[in-house]
């Protein structure tokens, strides 16, 4: 099965700067959405596993502890606006 860009894009809780962040359970699942063959797993604010190197890691990280708070409450539209998912989900 071949991942789709925009599959994951939408599914994500939160994209930054090309990277999709997406709540697994516990588990924090992050794709390079420009390089499908990056991936890590991100659990209790650590990477358990993945096959990025060391500074993209240390990227990786960087953006997921300055915007955790804001996973659960936006998705990052086309329109490069953030949409509150509450909103989109019961405000229709």
């Amino acid at each position: 099965m071949q991942l789709s860009v925009k599959d994951v894009a939408d599914n994500a809780n939160m994209i930054i700067n090309g990277y999709a962040y997406t709540k697994d359970g516990d588990y924090i699942r992050v794709l390079n959405l420009n390089c499908l063959n990056d991936a890590a797993v991100i659990y209790k604010d650590e990477i358990v596993e993945t096959n990025m190197d060391d500074i993209e890691i240390q990227i990786v990280l960087d953006y997921y502890n300055k915007n955790k708070e804001f996973k659960q409450l936006c998705l990052w539209k086309e329109s490069n606006i953030f949409e509150r998912k509450d909103v989109l989900q019961y405000g229709k």
